[in-house]
């Protein structure tokens, strides 16, 4: 009978949860210790240790025999209902803990059970199952799902509750809960998509009408994400603004930081940048204390401290402070290391293990981080991730002089952005692949890409990135003939509009691809104009790949200058000795 019994665990079991499971009036919790010590000294049942608890295992051969048997007995509804009621149990004390105890040692804890997890939703989803347990159950699931950054899975699950939620469970707090959690993992797994925002939509309702702060703070931090990679950076904003506005008479760091963190995000895509870096240092201070760090993990599924690293870290570079910036974004990657949270490190990895270090011409740093955001990305279902490495390797091949593997690579990454809705990153790496299709054979098709690329980036009014994606389209330009004054007036604008910003870096890109161009036609003086008070306005930085090309680039400048002050020195003293 015992046998048979525990057949219902999924996975490993305590002994503690088979004697709440299977113990019946008639037999003593001592007995049933005593029997699964005889099953396991019969090898029909194996134990072994994690830590210090005990965890046992029936055999998948064994299991399946006692599954019959089970069902044989007529026993097996009501240890499916027992079962499901004790880990319904169990996951909302999980959740209760889920931002109090350590990472570690709630995971090792609650991890090991998600197999019977599984179990007990599958039966309480089952025709013969009981629906309101099904849908305790998935909402207090939640922590574990996104803990593991598991959200494929989770998306499956919330998506089955709410397929068959009852009235009475609408309109109430735990299909907020739900909502929320689909939101999230569709956003997660499959990108910023049209559920995913409906999702969240209606949890924000909802948290409102329940006048629940918390999870309304959570639901804007998702649409909010989800603007982010639409492009659609002013709605993101006004998120923002309405998280501020929610906070205002709040003291808790948790709620403050979750407001500050839609700010800083939003602020930096619209190219606002000392605003912007006010709220995203103002997340990383605050969520650099554990509770905080932690509670923001368990509540929006990514580590918001790495997040806002990240924005301060591409901040910094923007502003022509690339020392700072790649201290900064090594710190991140190693706090991401030492997180060990799997969406988390696909973010790190993203801005501060492949782009920032693109930008500084640390190929080596983003070669590593590429291959293991590819592998983390394709080992966690997180595919627009995964999309973002084959763009950045592609970036990679490019600098290093393969244009062919570029651009296949660019172009598969495209087509899987394009299925994830990630505007923002697709706009970026059309912008490279345009770059990439700067060959006599290509000419057409780069300016067509350089102009889509453009004119998404004014679209989405992404000012974070439309100097460089106008830079791009004027280096483009200079290779028709005939379109020279029109890319001479795109490089005047770039700089204008990163001078403005504040955006030092991207105005020495664009100096130094004028200077460049009026270098080849001889006219070294007006290229000096343009690059030297640029250059001359960095503090730090000089060993960068940008400020290394404009060095030489200035060096080879003032060498073809002084030949010509001194021919037109010797003309003058000529000229005078004549008259």
């Amino acid at each position: 009978m015992i046998l048979r019994r525990l057949a219902v665990f999924a996975g490993t079991f305590s002994l503690g949860a088979a004697s709440a499971v299977i113990t019946i009036p008639e037999i003593a919790p001592a007995d049933v210790v005593d029997d699964i010590a005889n099953l396991v000294a019969k090898s029909l049942l194996t134990m072994g240790t994690d830590g210090t608890v005990a965890r046992y295992r029936l055999l998948d051969t064994m299991r399946a025999y006692g599954l019959e048997k089970l069902a044989e007995s007529g026993e097996g509804e009501l240890l499916a209902r027992r079962h499901a009621e004790y880990y319904r149990d169990l996951f909302e004390r999980a959740e209760a803990e889920c931002e109090t105890r350590p990472t570690a040692d709630w995971l090792a804890e609650y991890g090991p059970k998600i197999d019977n997890l599984r179990a007990a939703l599958d039966w309480a989803l089952s025709p013969n199952g009981d629906i309101s347990i099904g849908v305790a159950l998935a909402a207090a699931s939640v922590p574990l799902w996104f803990e593991i950054s598991s959200f494929n899975e989770c998306r499956g699950w919330m998506e089955k509750v709410l397929g068959v939620i009852d009235r009475v469970e609408r309109l109430s707090q735990r299909e907020m809960v739900l909502q929320y959690a689909l939101g999230y993992s569709l956003m997660f797994a499959q990108g910023m998509n049209d559920r995913a925002r409906a999702a969240l939509t209606r949890a924000s309702e909802l948290a409102q009408d329940l006048s629940d702060l918390d999870y309304r703070l959570r639901a804007l931090a998702g649409l909010a994400s989800i603007c982010h990679r639409l492009q659609d950076f002013h709605t993101a904003v006004d998120l923002g603004r309405q998280a501020e506005k929610i906070v205002r008479t709040s003291s808790d760091p948790i709620l403050l930081s979750m407001a500050d963190w839609i700010l800083g995000a939003s602020l930096q895509l619209l190219g606002e940048y000392a605003e912007a870096f006010t709220f995203a240092h103002q997340t990383y201070a605050r969520t650099a204390e554990p509770k905080v760090r932690r509670a923001h993990l368990a509540r929006l599924g990514r580590d918001s401290f790495i997040s806002a690293g990240s924005t301060v870290a591409l901040i910094r570079w923007t502003q022509g402070l690339p020392d700072q910036a790649g201290k900064t974004a090594k710190s991140v990657l190693a706090d991401a290391e030492a997180a060990d949270h799997p969406g988390s490190m696909c973010l790190a990895l993203t801005w501060c293990g492949c782009l920032i270090p693109l930008r500084l011409g640390e190929l080596q740093t983003a070669e590593y981080a590429i291959a293991r955001l590819k592998d983390e990305a394709q080992s966690h279902g997180l595919s627009a991730y995964y999309a973002n490495g084959l763009c950045f390797e592609g970036r990679l091949a490019f600098k290093r002089g393969d244009a062919a593997t570029a651009e296949r690579l660019l172009r598969a990454g495209l087509k899987n952005l394009q299925q994830t809705q990630s505007e923002t990153f697709y706009t970026l790496f059309l912008t490279g692949l345009a770059e990439v299709l700067m060959t006599p054979a290509q000419l057409d098709e780069a300016l067509a890409t350089a102009e889509e690329a453009l004119a998404r980036t004014e679209r989405g009014n992404a000012l974070w990135w439309m100097p460089e994606a106008i830079r791009i389209k004027a280096e483009v330009l200079l290779l028709f003939e005939g379109a020279t004054n029109q890319a001479e007036d795109l490089f005047h604008r770039c700089l204008d509009m990163a001078h403005r910003q504040g955006a030092l870096s991207w105005e020495l890109r664009a100096a130094t691809s004028l200077a460049r161009w009026l270098r080849d036609r001889s006219r070294e003086a007006e290229a000096l104009a343009v690059l030297k008070p640029v250059y001359d306005r960095f503090t730090e930085g000089f060993e960068t790949a940008d400020l290394k090309t404009a060095r030489n680039l200035l060096s080879t400048l003032s060498a073809r200058q002084e030949p010509r002050t001194n021919r037109r020195e010797k003309r003058l003293k000529f000229d005078r000795l004549a008259l």
